[in-house]
């Protein structure tokens, strides 16, 4: 009976370690940086209603041209399963414009509109994507896919005949990019990544894209 029992607890031994080897490691990674954000082209943007001196504006699409340059920054969560398959999570980030810009005249329901692209600020959810990675030494590198959506809005004026007002323009969409990184390791959980991640679709195919650089922490 003794031998029995002792028989069975080395089993149940075995079966537990051999489930904990089993399970998959987790490990989550913050992160936050800054970088260069390039939209190819600016897509048309609805603007608000507007009461001017001439006429009631209804809202309308102004449609744009020529891209848009800017600066931001980030802060980002993401999940790695065995050290190699990653999943980026949740974040979010803020651009604005850089470098300066000319008005862009256009027009909504008839009327003259002159958008003003300095004024522009643009904000993104990061959105769940997956995503794999590679460790030699203190180098890691990495490749994903990641959604994301994006809104964009800028000032814009009116025409009213000697005056202007003021005109709210803006333009939502999801986005799909491709991240490729490569991160050189400080110290056991800390690493300062390079990345590169064109815009597969955002209002349209291959809009753009942005570079950045981020600090991340995590194994």
């Amino acid at each position: 009976m003794l031998h029995r029992a002792t028989a069975f607890a080395l089993v149940g031994f075995a079966t537990v370690a051999s489930e904990g080897h089993a399970r998959a490691d987790y490990d989550f990674q913050v992160a936050f940086g800054g970088g260069v954000r390039w939209l190819r082209g600016t897509p048309s943007l609805r603007s608000s209603a507007v009461s001017t001196y001439a006429r009631e504006l209804a809202e309308g699409d102004a449609p744009m041209r020529g891209g848009l340059t800017m600066i931001g920054g980030f802060l980002d969560l993401g999940l790695t399963i065995d050290d190699r398959f990653m999943v980026p999570l949740f974040g979010g980030a803020v651009w604005t414009p850089l470098g300066p810009y000319d008005g862009v005249v256009t027009s909504v329901d008839g009327s003259i509109v002159r958008a003003r692209p300095w004024t522009a600020f643009s904000a993104e959810a990061l959105l769940p994507g997956v995503g794999y990675r590679l460790k030699r030494r203190r180098w890691m590198f990495g490749a994903s896919l990641r959604t994301g959506a994006s809104w964009l809005e800028m000032e814009g004026v009116v025409a009213s005949g000697a005056i202007g007002e003021t005109v709210a323009l803006s333009s939502s969409s999801f986005f799909l990019q491709a991240e490729l990184e490569a991160c050189r390791r400080l110290d056991p959980t800390t690493r300062v990544c390079l990345e590169i991640a064109p815009r597969i679709y955002e209002y349209e195919l291959l809009n753009g894209g942005l570079v950045q650089l981020r600090v991340e922490w995590g194994n």
